[in-house]
């Protein structure tokens, strides 16, 4: 069944005319030396660009494609799913009706990560298909940088006022912050920015980066929570309790 499917997409880029019999050749020994999927191959020996594929692939599947750059997602969908979970599937929820959630992911038919999602959000999953770097961009733009990591040290009652120094000294040690400040800087990097600008207020954090020039604000998140009752588990341990 597998091997069907896999043929198939292939049939189906070169009756496009986007790959030639002989880059599908080379592309299907590469796959029977690395058992690797087929199109991830493809865009891997340069063949076919992600844009290029994913449309074809939504074809072959008869689900969805949706190319998240155009589209635009309600706050109150962002607000369901907590940035934990976004970051940890690599998912984008887009739409919610009749307990019935819409999200974007890069293997639509991965349904042991559907059921862990179900399990834990408590609603009926309906999964697209979109480009990982889609997927990555879009979490970005509408949780901010590091958000999973700032869900992991921003206590739920807030910080006290009367937090010790000796606290914070500590606090500035923990590996979430070493991981928060190292995602800021990493993402400087690829934005190719000069400088970072950190603005800590009472209530909120502002992070700016300068690029050619310019000051731009860089998304961060609130504190996020999970719905009540739910908590984020390791895959294993989510499966082993409904499989």
């Amino acid at each position: 069944m597998t091997q069907r499917k896999t043929l198939l997409l292939g049939e189906m880029l070169v009756n496009k005319g986007m790959i030639t019999i002989e880059h599908l050749d080379k592309a299907l020994a590469e796959q029977n030396r690395s058992k690797g999927f087929l199109g991830s191959i493809l865009i891997r020996m340069g063949f076919v660009t992600e844009e290029e594929l994913l449309p074809v692939l939504s074809e072959q599947l008869g689900i969805e494609y949706v190319k998240l750059k155009d589209v635009a997602i309600e706050p109150d969908i962002i607000k369901l799913v907590p940035a934990k979970l976004v970051n940890y599937y690599k998912l984008v929820p887009l739409r919610f009706s009749n307990n019935m959630l819409t999200i974007a992911v890069t293997d639509p038919l991965d349904i042991h990560t559907l059921d862990d999602i179900r399990l834990i959000l408590g609603y009926e999953i309906v999964s697209v298909l979109a480009g990982e770097k889609d997927i990555i961009e879009t979490i970005r733009a509408y949780y901010g940088i590091g958000a999973d990591t700032i869900e992991k040290m921003t206590p739920k009652e807030g910080i006290k006022e009367e937090a010790a120094l000796e606290d914070i000294e500590t606090l500035a040690d923990d590996a979430t912050i070493i991981k928060f400040v190292n995602q800021i800087i990493t993402q400087a990097y690829r934005d190719r920015a000069t400088d970072i600008h950190i603005e800590p207020y009472e209530d909120e954090l502002l992070i700016r980066f300068r690029i050619d020039g310019v000051l731009h604000d860089v998304p961060v998140p609130p504190t996020l929570t999970f719905p009540a009752g739910h908590n984020l588990q390791d895959k294993d341990n989510v499966r082993s309790q409904h499989s």
